[in-house]
């Protein structure tokens, strides 16, 4: 049986605690645009399976992107709408509360001299460590999503995370301790968003056990130089606002630290890695329909061409679907027998449908024989259409990407409704039909000063 007690207001949301007497664990929900979820095990007390599955179920709700950050909260920018806990000439430390729970603690350190193309896509991170060694730094890539979406292995033995975390952190919970111990880290970058010149990183703990510290950092020229914004999230709401010599520590810390960091990183040597890692591929003259790919037997929707004889790829029919390159490509490469990483987006936004990202090293040593099959599949292609026109590959064009961000398609995620009667707490599910998706856009202005 859960008893609910209702408690105070927090701006416009409503609180509401649940205690479940027998496990003694105590759940509480702040209501209001979001439904949102922390949790407090009482001493000596674990979570519950159950307790995790509702920690699982309203994580969905947290952003888990720079673009659903800034959704959630607008002014993330801004100064004047959170409270300063220390100012210095160059940086200053804020709070606000959180509206998914717990607190956020920003820090705005301005006069960053750093090199445009500097900041690194988080997988390259291992690549630049075992480069070019940084004292206390270590980064072990596990898996790229996407182009600026990777999760790492890192390990960050850094004084400024050990002070972040001993002020504000959670020696369970805590993303700031996770990076001294090498757990799984998922980095997810945007660029020029929600400005032109902007870098951003979300970046979290790969784990769904429960509630943990995210960490978000914004990039943003600003005067000749960068603009840095950190920030984090406390899982507790508490402040501790007599700490202010502490905090005036911790922003000199950091101001130094950043300093030295950005200093001695290896500037040249970053952009070249950054700009020779991917290769951008498009394709034009899709006048006449999709391209063809190989297929092992003839068929009706088939034609045969001599030029793909020596290299088995003599039969070509219509790619089916929607044209989207990425896809193409690795129906193209699988009947070749070629794998490589190939991606459809990159740092948070959509590439256009005749353009995708590959790998470089891995496309440079494939494109030979690609290019041979290519071309018998053009002159397939102009078999089965008639006339001249065929499409063509080229390589290292301008990526055409969306112009806004977009946050998740909720409607493909079950709806939720929390109805509370009397002393009891209902969860109600609706799914939504396919038909009635939609991707919500976020607006290009946010609120800063």
């Amino acid at each position: 049986m859960l008893a609910v007690a209702e408690g105070g207001s927090l701006q416009t949301y409503r609180e509401v605690t649940m205690g479940d007497r027998k496990t003694g664990y105590r759940l509480s929900f702040v209501l209001g645009p979001l439904a949102v979820l922390t949790s407090h095990p009482k001493p000596g007390r674990k979570r519950n399976a159950s307790a995790q599955v509702g920690w699982a179920f309203l994580s969905r709700m947290k952003p888990q992107s720079v673009a659903e950050w800034f959704q959630v909260v607008p002014d993330l920018l801004s100064r004047k709408t959170w409270s300063l806990a220390c100012a210095r000439p160059q940086a200053q430390l804020l709070h606000r509360d959180c509206p998914w729970g717990g607190r956020l603690v920003k820090l705005h350190l301005d006069g960053v001299d750093l090199e445009p193309g500097v900041i690194l896509r988080p997988e390259l991170w291992q690549t630049y460590l075992q480069q070019h060694p940084e004292k206390g730094m270590h980064s072990e890539l596990i898996e790229v999503i996407a182009p600026g979406d990777a999760i790492l292995r890192t390990s960050v033995d850094w004084m400024p995370c050990r002070l972040v975390n001993t002020l504000f952190g959670n020696f369970e919970d805590s993303v700031h301790l996770a990076l001294f111990h090498g757990k799984t880290m998922r980095f997810r970058a945007s660029r020029d968003f929600p400005q032109p010149g902007d870098y951003g990183c979300f970046v979290a703990e790969a784990s769904e056990e429960g509630p943990r510290m995210e960490r978000l950092a914004l990039m943003r020229p600003a005067n000749g130089k960068y603009r840095l914004v950190l920030v984090w999230r406390m899982v507790d709401d508490h402040f501790a606002g007599w700490a202010k010599l502490q905090f005036a520590q911790l922003v000199e810390c950091l101001e130094r630290s950043y300093a030295r960091f950005f200093k001695h990183l290896g500037a040249r040597e970053a952009i070249t890695l950054g700009q020779n890692f991917y290769v951008h591929l498009s394709m034009k003259h899709l006048h006449s329909g999709n391209p063809l790919v190989p297929v092992a037997h003839p068929s009706a929707r088939s034609v045969e061409v001599d030029v793909g004889k020596k290299l088995g790829l003599q039969h070509w029919e219509r790619f089916g679907g929607a044209f989207h390159l990425a896809e193409y490509l690795k129906v193209f490469l699988a009947s070749m027998g070629e794998e490589i990483w190939i991606f459809q987006s990159m740092d948070g936004r959509q590439l256009a449908a005749h353009q995708c990202v590959v790998r470089a090293d891995q496309w440079h040593s494939i494109k030979g024989r690609f290019a041979s099959a290519f071309r018998a599949q053009r002159a397939a292609y102009r078999r089965i259409n008639g006339g001249h026109n065929a499409p063509f590959f080229y390589e290292n064009g301008k990526p055409e990407l969306s112009m806004v961000a977009s946050a998740p398609q909720a409607s493909a995620q079950p709806e939720t409704v929390l109805v509370i009667r009397n002393t009891f707490w209902h969860a109600q599910e609706t799914c939504r039909s396919a038909k009635q998706r939609r991707t919500v856009s976020l607006p290009l202005t946010h609120l800063e000063d």
